[in-house]
């Protein structure tokens, strides 16, 4: 019986690495002939960034869908661009394609660009056009651009055209924006330029009805809108592969049909499972199976007999083989394939030794002993912390230190979305503004007669939401929502009042400063609502109010969660500073069909205390010994040398978008620690291994910092964690 080494493993990331150590295991033997058998395509592209980051390279012939490239990507930017008359976002992205505006000096191109975005995002502009060419100080480049955007634009047909016409006015439009000259330099581009001129000859040729008769439909020159031919074009770049070819290299990824008859010395199935490797029955709706019987046409069994005749040639030609089986999907048990799982029991039963090696706990990458780990500098950063904190800054130190890590004290930060509408999160803002304007106007509801608290509140939102509206008139949607909610708002005011409460100010600003030896910070922000109460011994006893624009339920279990109460901490640090005895704080849901309050339970002491603990270990005078080890963890990642790469940057670094970082940090975290064996103590404390991948992770996306900044359309990565696996151009990074 032949002998199959069955590498099993329970994640997709130890499969992957065991993959990666059997590659390096045959290479070490001097093995120059091996062929990965990609069953499993997401295991096999984790693999591959796993190999390429031991600098092995694969010569890649199972290649990946075309539409998944930035070049495609790009290219279908400018088409979604076009259909929906050139909006901001779209048009941005395509600017910051590197196969964009080819033909320009680089310096100019960014000048350009740049320019644009930010009279974009200054001037709230939604599309290209002539809002955009009449912003005051718009750079002579940028204008020349914007036109230049407009004039291909321009150049596309209007309405109903042949599919040929389509084609044509896209070929042109690679020329008018200089992007035919990058695409033909690239391995990915010059293949996305070989299928538009394949489909631009053959849709030229039918719509015409060169050569041949024509049909019914192509007698009508097979007529067709754009958003139909955006759609089929799409399809097209969906169903063409691309194979990077450039590269020679002993270790082939390839496809159980591609690998027939071909001298492999050794063989590895990636992802041998009964999901991915199985011969089941054909789920056809028109072709049963007695049809298919009929026919002539392969049944299961057919299926099943060639499958294993293709699997006997491929192991039975290689000199070594082996496969690699994930046990569990997610939480569900997933059988080795049918055709290893009968090899497996046949050698069982001649009594020879199991082929299943069960994968072990890999050793940290880094191989970091315990000495070296206490060799490793503490995170400390007294001179990135700002002087002046917000409150709102305050929560994300609570809730994720390292986000608090990378905005505040690094100053990474994204471009602000472009709000083509009004979204829930600029409703919050402005009702925060019609409820002060009304207060404002009645401190005290009592003696005032609702009709009139009606007139007012209408009128604060008409005054609020008019130029809203004047932008886009669907936020007139949101204006009707709040006002359906005025005289429910009426009834909890009066309520409150009926308590003893008065409202006292609204939007009020407050600072509470901390003496951190050399450094002195200030906590500052502003709270939504402050009622005092006015009847009783309790004369200075305030209430802190935070409006919220969610459901009461959502708040109530958002408050049950430790640290989200964190900016009504804030507020009653303030408060107690000051002397006032906070006798309630809570979250004001104004929404649904009713107005309510859900209270927190704040201890000012001990939120001042663990306020001035972490202010203290940022600036690295304590150890980290408070809220749970995820301070710890978070905190430890932060290594000297992450703070001196960043410091190193240009400016580009600060509108790094920091969401790719953090998710993948946690992605890998839980691989990490399943992959070292390491406890979590070793793996969070100080200098330690999560230390380490975050210093390398860090300063990979630092060194990559202009691709990550502009997004390259269509990359996506590969080596920033187990579940972070896609495809790309062949630029993994």
């Amino acid at each position: 019986l032949p002998e199959v080494r069955i590498h099993a493993a329970d994640s997709l990331e130890s499969e992957a690495n065991a993959v990666a150590d059997q590659v390096g295991a045959w290479l070490a033997e001097g093995i120059t002939e091996i062929g990965l058998i990609a069953l499993d395509t997401l295991v096999a592209r984790r693999a591959r960034a796993l190999l390429e980051r031991r600098q092995v390279l694969l010569a890649d012939e199972a290649g990946w869908r075309l539409s998944t490239t930035s070049a495609a990507t790009a290219v279908m930017r400018w088409v979604e661009a076009v259909a929906g008359g050139l909006p901001a976002r779209v048009v941005l992205d395509f600017l910051k394609s590197p196969f964009v505006l080819g033909d320009l000096p680089d310096d100019e191109r960014e000048v350009a660009v740049a320019a644009i975005e930010d009279a974009v995002h200054r001037h709230n502009i939604a599309r290209i056009g002539p809002a955009l060419l009449a912003v005051e100080g718009l750079p002579v480049e940028a204008i020349r651009l914007v036109q230049r955007l407009l004039d291909a634009q321009a150049a596309w047909p209007r309405g109903e055209v042949s599919f040929g016409t389509w084609m044509a006015a896209l070929d042109a439009s690679l020329d008018q924006l200089g992007v035919r000259q990058h695409l033909a330099v690239d391995l990915a581009g010059a293949d996305v330029l070989a299928l538009i001129t394949q489909l631009l000859n053959v849709l030229g040729n039918v719509s015409t009805g060169r050569g041949r008769r024509k049909s019914g439909n192509e007698a009508k020159g097979m007529r067709t809108s754009l958003t139909e031919w955006r759609i089929f074009l799409a399809a097209q770049f969906e169903q063409a592969s691309f194979r990077n070819r450039s590269v020679d290299s002993p270790v082939v990824l390839t496809t159980l049909e591609g690998a027939q008859l071909r001298p492999f010395q050794a063989v590895l199935l990636v992802g041998d499972d009964a999901r991915h490797l199985s011969a089941s029955a054909p789920d056809d709706l028109f072709l049963n199976l007695a049809l298919r019987n009929a026919l002539g046409l392969a049944d299961a069994a057919a299926k099943r007999a060639d499958l294993h005749h293709r699997l006997g040639c491929l192991i039975a030609m290689a000199g070594q083989a082996a496969a690699t089986w994930r046990r569990h999907n997610l939480d569900e048990a997933q059988p080795l394939s049918p055709p290893l799982a009968r090899l497996e029991l046949a050698r069982r039963l001649a009594q020879l030794q199991s082929g299943v090696i069960v994968s072990a706990p890999r050793a940290a990458a880094a191989a970091l002993d315990a000495e070296h780990i206490r060799d490793q500098p503490a995170p400390q950063a007294p001179r990135r912390l700002p002087e002046r904190i917000s409150v709102s800054s305050y929560a994300t130190l609570l809730a994720c230190p390292y986000r608090f890590f990378a905005t505040a004290l690094l100053g990474l930060k994204e471009p602000d979305e472009l709000e083509e509408e009004l979204s829930k999160r600029d409703y919050g803002t402005w009702v925060h503004k019609v409820l002060k304007h009304f207060h404002d106007e009645h401190r005290v509801l009592k003696d005032v007669a609702d009709d009139v608290l009606l007139k007012s509140l209408e009128r604060a939102s008409d005054e609020v939401f008019a130029p809203l509206i004047a932008f886009n008139y669907l936020s007139l949607g949101w204006k009707l929502r709040l006002q359906k909610l005025f005289p429910a708002y009426i009834d909890w005011q009066r309520g409150r009042e009926a308590e003893g409460w008065r409202y006292a100010e609204g939007e009020a600003p407050r600072a509470l400063a901390f003496d951190l030896g050399e450094r002195l910070v200030q906590l500052v922000g502003r709270i939504d609502r402050i009622d005092r109460m006015t009847d009783g011994p309790g004369e200075q006893a305030v209430a802190l109010i935070d409006y919220k624009t969610r459901r009461i339920d959502e708040l109530k279990r958002t408050l049950k969660v430790a640290g989200e109460e964190a900016q009504l901490a804030g507020y009653a640090m303030f408060e107690a500073a000051l002397g006032n005895e906070v006798k309630q704080s809570g979250l004001a849901s104004i929404d649904g069909d009713a107005v309510e309050l859900a209270e927190a339970t704040i201890d000012e002491v001990a939120e001042r205390q663990r306020a001035e603990a972490l202010l203290r270990y940022v600036v690295g005078q304590t150890s980290p010994v408070f809220h749970g080890p995820i301070v710890a963890a978070s905190h430890s990642a932060l290594s000297r040398g992450v703070r001196n790469a960043v410091s190193q940057r240009d400016s580009s670094a600060g509108r790094m978008p920091i969401r790719r970082l953090m998710q993948s940090d946690c992605q890998a975290l839980d691989a990490l620690i399943e992959q070292t064996g390491h406890s979590p103590e070793v793996i969070l404390g100080d200098g330690g291994v999560l230390a380490q991948m975050t210093k390398a992770l860090v300063e990979r996306v630092l060194t990559q910092g202009r691709s990550v900044e502009s997004g390259q359309p269509g990359q996506r990565c590969t080596d920033l964690g187990p579940d972070r696996v896609g495809e790309s151009s062949g630029e993994d990074f």
